[in-house]
């Protein structure tokens, strides 16, 4: 009898064993997708006005100086030096080594909460599925309880303010953009295109299912999973392309090449 009494709790922690991997696993593929597709969305749009604005430094300042190549005590020091723009170019290293973790993390938070009562067993349609991605974006991008926009900038700019006075011009410039509202309108226009990209890869999962327009959750965490490789994918078939489509991105870029001013383009 006592034999019989092990096996069984021997069983039972073995089943809750399981079922705890198995929810760990479908936070995972949801986080795994959804954290890529902010990160793809994000890198996107700061390396485009990194690149912009600095094009821009560089332009006006080397007219400068070609404007005044004969007057006296023209010192080309005041050319943005290579060390500079190269520091200010190496900021989406800061993302990627610690935006990204926290953006993981918050993201990871969130999918837990939303999935925490659906259970392995339910069977979905492609708008339930749905449904929690956007109650997963609706807590990431609303700061709660008021409802505004969130600020991306603590996630891809270092709190940190460089001594280097050209640098230190370049990223307090760069912040300004991402702190207007002209930015965070282009933020939701582009999430929207990533989102969207999500919504078609998974109904095309749970087409492939063939369970009747639905599918068991359990079935659905691999396609969930793999689909985060479709969002970073290199080429046609991967979400960098399908922004390419985003009209407010190149708007965006060329204003900040011209130079940004929130007051002088309405978002």
């Amino acid at each position: 009898r006592a034999s019989a009494s092990r096996k069984c709790a021997s069983f039972q922690t073995w089943e809750d064993e399981k079922l705890a991997l198995w929810s760990k696993l479908k936070v995972a593929s949801f986080t795994r997708t959804i954290a890529a597709a902010y990160a793809v969305v994000l890198t996107n749009l700061v390396v485009r006005i990194q690149l912009n604005l600095l094009a821009r430094h560089v332009f006006l300042e080397r007219s400068l100086r070609e404007g005044m190549a004969n007057a006296d005590g023209m010192e080309t020091s005041t050319i943005l030096p290579r060390h500079t723009q190269e520091t200010y170019l190496s900021l989406s290293e800061y993302f990627r080594a610690d935006g990204l973790r926290d953006l993981v993390d918050e993201v990871n938070a969130v999918c837990e909460r939303e999935l925490n009562e659906i259970p392995l067993n339910a069977r979905l349609s492609s708008d339930d599925v749905m449904g929690v991605v956007a109650a997963v974006r609706a807590a990431l991008e609303l700061e709660a309880p008021s409802g505004v926009p969130r600020s991306w900038t603590g996630l891809v700019v270092p709190s940190a303010v460089p001594a280097d006075n050209r640098l230190r011009e370049l990223i307090l410039e760069t912040i300004d953009i991402l702190e207007s509202e002209r930015f965070a309108a282009v933020v939701s226009e582009t999430l929207d295109c990533a989102f969207d990209f999500l919504s078609a890869g998974i109904s095309t999962a749970i087409e492939r299912a063939q369970c009747g327009g639905v599918i068991p959750f359990a079935k659905l965490i691999p396609s969930m999973a793999n689909l985060s490789n479709r969002v970073l994918a290199a080429g046609e078939d991967g979400l960098l392309k399908r922004l390419e489509g985003v009209s407010s991105v190149d708007e965006l870029s060329s204003l900040v090449y011209c130079s940004f001013n929130e007051t002088s383009v309405p978002a």
